[in-house]
């Protein structure tokens, strides 16, 4: 039996994710036709996570995926 994959496609300007834990809302949005910006409350995301660690698991299903340049995400 075939496992059916799931993918979603950019349609409009972005693409707009909320979690939540506790009293913590995170948001994001993933801008299609970008160039690999990526910003944390208007901090460069480097700057906003010094541990290379946690800087390099927020951006590995980018990676992954090949979108690390192409999109940009806030």
């Amino acid at each position: 039996m075939e496992k059916e994959t799931k993918t979603t496609e950019l349609k409009g300007k972005y693409l707009n994710a909320v979690g939540r834990r506790k009293s913590a809302v995170a948001q994001i949005r993933l801008y299609k036709n970008g160039d690999g910006k990526m910003v944390a409350n208007g901090i460069d995301l480097k700057k906003y996570f010094p541990i290379p660690s946690y800087f390099d698991s927020i951006i590995k299903p980018l990676k992954l995926t090949g979108l690390e340049n192409k999109v940009d995400l806030s």
